[in-house]
């Protein structure tokens, strides 16, 4: 085993909460978030040995409501926009030593593991929605040329906003889906989203709890490989990659 492994409770329960604290900021929660955690819980009964695609197709990718100019602080802005976040992940089930045949409860990422967040402006009457700007929040695999876990802007050759060149790969400490949503409301509804946090919806504190441990684990593995005493930090950490039991060790 060499790609990073995922507890599968631990990231279904990641998006239940999400769904639930982000619900008032997106248009089409149920339906989507249904989805990724179906396609997770046939990976856990299921035995296969062949890379499944865990996705948010991009055709029907998780939406945001509308909102003008909440990008800026105090509503500064003058754009009506909305965002949309798709991916693709292709994983592995990890099979129980006990039985193959027993329900799994970890998948490791063997492939492409990709979120795509998009911001759109809003069309005038009889326009269509114009596509403003695009990132990508990724994790390389060990050939991968960037950091391990890294953000690339514009998006794949053939998109209107195609970045001719794969750099920069800019740092990162977004791992998951569900995180890489949280970051792209945090954006779009920047007073919103920080008051609906303050008032302590319901999950937020299970939200936080997972949201804490990870970020621990991942800022640790980034100290620990930039406290060098030869060498570039930088280029320490853009070689190194984390143990495939990073996110599941006890």
């Amino acid at each position: 085993m060499s790609g990073l492994v995922f507890d599968i409770s631990n990231i279904t329960n990641e998006l239940q909460l999400a769904r639930r604290i982000a619900g008032d900021f997106l248009q089409n929660p149920k339906a989507v978030f249904q989805e990724l955690e179906d396609q997770l819980d046939f990976l856990r009964t299921n035995y296969t040995n062949g890379t499944v695609a865990w996705e948010i197709d991009k055709q029907r990718p998780i939406r945001t409501v509308e909102r003008t100019g909440e990008y800026e602080p105090g509503k500064g802005g003058s754009e009506t926009v909305f965002g949309e976040l798709s991916s693709k992940w292709e994983i592995k089930r990890v099979h129980p030593k006990a039985k193959k045949t027993y329900p799994a409860s970890q998948f490791e990422v063997v492939g492409i593991a990709s979120t795509v967040a998009r911001i759109f402006r809003v069309g005038e009457q009889g326009e269509d929605n114009q596509l403003l700007t695009t990132w990508r929040t990724e994790i390389g695999l060990g050939s991968a040329p960037g950091c391990s876990f890294h953000i690339q802007l514009g998006e794949d050759v053939g998109s209107t906003l195609a970045n001719p060149l794969p750099v920069p790969r800019l740092p990162s400490i977004i791992a998951t889906p569900a995180a890489a949503l949280e970051f792209l409301l945090a954006e779009l509804f920047q007073d919103d989203w920080k008051t609906h946090l303050t008032s302590e919806p319901n999950g937020l504190q299970a939200w936080r709890s997972i949201q804490k441990e990870r970020f621990r684990r991942l800022l640790n593995w980034q100290l620990k490989h930039t406290n060098v005493e030869s060498g570039s930090p930088w280029s320490r950490l853009k070689r190194e990659m984390p143990a495939p039991d990073m996110f599941v060790a006890p």
